[in-house]
């Protein structure tokens, strides 16, 4: 199983389903794992 890392934004979640559907049409069993970083969770 192909795990693919992504922030959890709106573009980035895009990208991944992008890739994650261009995989799976190739036979790749994978899942999505969304993560934040700490640039993520301090926003000032």
């Amino acid at each position: 199983m192909l795990r693919i890392g992504t922030r959890k934004s709106a573009l980035a979640l895009w990208q991944a389903e992008r890739v994650q559907g261009w995989l799976r049409e190739r036979g790749h069993a994978c899942e999505l794992v969304p993560m934040s970083t700490e640039g993520d969770r301090i926003l000032d």
